[in-house]
């Protein structure tokens, strides 16, 4: 019987106190949050990643579509928006929404680029045109999950950064120069911190990825 009380007591000292307890499961929560940090912080390196690729391929893709199209260029008319009086679009059903509408002229040639306005995503996006006249039937260069640099308007549509920060900028470099040089400013970006837009510097947004590109292209003819 004695020998028995003493079995039943060293079973019950080879058990954890409390204090032990409460250590155990708190250096085992503090291993299992640094894994949990480590793999955010992985995958939002990745996102990140991945948006800036994106960024970067359909910035250039637009960029490339621009020059291949300014090489036919002799000239260049812009609209503010493609249902200005004087467009060529104005009686296009999208007209209303675009902003920024650049018509390229040459011989036998007419290509319009515009920002669009598109409802789903709440941005402006670039779009290619077959021609001046029309924009139903257009190309979306950059676009749906990268947009134009907007600045977010209580939740309306957003106002297009225009001036040195517009999205797409085209412009003549020397009126009398033969043949046309244009100097051509596209960019593009994801997430909520929008380049250009001065009270947004301090805005913390660790997915954000934006593209700039700049160029100068001479006209064949």
């Amino acid at each position: 019987m004695k020998s028995l009380i003493q079995s039943n007591k060293k079973r019950a000292r080879s058990g954890y106190t409390l204090l032990e307890l409460t250590f155990s499961i708190a250096f085992f929560s503090a291993i299992v949050l640094t894994a949990v940090a480590g793999f955010i912080g992985i995958f939002n390196a990745y996102n990140r990643a991945q948006g800036l690729t994106r960024t970067q391929f359909q910035v250039r893709t637009a960029m490339d579509s621009i020059v291949g199209d300014l090489r036919n260029t002799q000239s260049i008319t812009e609209y503010p928006k493609a249902d200005s009086s004087t467009s060529p679009a104005k009686t296009d059903p999208l007209a209303a929404d675009t902003r920024n509408f650049f018509c390229l002229n040459g011989e036998g040639f007419s290509r319009g680029y515009a920002s669009l306005y598109i409802a789903s995503t709440n941005h402006y996006h670039l779009v290619r045109m077959p021609n001046c006249t029309t924009i139903t039937g257009y190309e979306l260069l950059i676009g749906p999950d990268v947009w134009f640099n907007t600045v977010t308007d209580s939740g309306n549509r957003d106002p297009l950064i225009t001036g040195v920060n517009a999205p797409l900028q085209i412009t003549q470099v020397g009126s009398n120069a033969t043949p046309a040089v244009w100097s051509v400013r596209v960019s593009g970006h994801r997430g909520l911190r929008i380049p250009g837009a001065t009270d947004q510097a301090s805005l913390s947004d660790p997915l954000s990825a934006e593209t700039v590109l700049e160029t100068i292209v001479t006209t064949r003819k």
